[in-house]
Parts: structure tokens; sequence; C-alpha cells
């Protein structure tokens, strides 16, 4: 015996705000669970539907790609170029505001910005004050943390 198709409660296209209805495949009804989860009634209201509004960060970037010159403005290299936003807004495209930098020259200029959001790591041992050598600890107990295991086992 047929099974009479189940009803959905009333749905409008995210994009033309047209009700959506189940779709015929041949003498066949769209799945249900497809239908439930469909949001657009057509593809090209789909199309409209994924268009956003904002321009997303790797848009920006690509833009920003496009002035990119052959050589580092500060150090002159020609190698690994990247585009620096001199106020730090990655949405303001404007040539004025962009600069190729190398990597390095890059990594320097945003160490060198008062208020960075890098921070800087202790390079001292954790407990006598040397200058570290690995896990936070001098060469002496360095040595003494892989033998021994934890720090609380031995003693400055």
């Amino acid at each position: 015996m047929p099974t009479k198709p189940k009803q959905a409660p009333p749905r409008n296209c995210a994009a033309c705000g047209t009700p959506l209805e189940r779709k015929r495949i041949g003498a066949r009804l769209e799945d249900f669970g497809v239908f439930t989860r469909r949001k657009y009634c057509d593809q090209a209201c789909m199309a409209r539907g994924m268009i956003r509004e904002q321009v997303t960060r790797s848009a920006h970037a690509e833009r920003a790609q496009r002035h990119r010159k052959d050589a580092c403005e500060r150090c002159g290299t020609t190698v690994g170029l990247q585009i620096n936003h001199r106020d730090r807004d990655w949405g303001n495209d404007d040539p004025a505001n962009l600069e190729t930098v190398c990597g390095s020259c890059h990594m320097k200029g945003h160490w060198q910005e008062p208020g960075r959001l890098f921070t800087v790591v202790a390079r001292t041992c954790s407990l006598c004050g040397q200058p570290h050598k690995g896990y936070g600890y001098c060469a002496y107990h360095y040595q003494r943390f892989k033998r021994a295991g934890y720090p609380a086992n031995f003693g400055g």
C-alpha cells in the first residue's frame, strides 16, 4: 500500500521568498530529508544567496597582491615577498597603504611597533636563572631533567 507523502511546515526560499515545494522527479516526489535541508527554490536563487555583502579577508589579500612590487622596499631582496599594510588594517587596500616587504623585514617591523601582539618568551632557567637550553632549564638542569624526569626530583 503506498504511503501518504509527509507534510513539512511551510518554508520560503532564502533568496527570493517564494514558498518551497517538494520537487517531482519523474513520478516520485523529492526525498523528504533532502527537501527539509533545501534552502533555495532553484540554482539561480542559490547563486544569489551565496553572494556575500562584506568582502572576506582572503579577497582583500588577493587585491593587495596585485600591488606587490618586484623587490622589498626596505632591504631590496627579491625572495619571499609579502604585502604589509602600513596602518595595520587589512581591509584598507589603498596602494598608498600597501608596502612590499620580505618576510624578515615584515616580522621585524611588527616586532618593533609599540603594543605588539607577540610576547617575549623567558630565556632563563626556571630553577637557577641561567640561560636556558630546553624545556626552560639551563644546560645543567636540562641534563638532570632528562635523567631524573620531573624537576621536583632534584634540587638546585
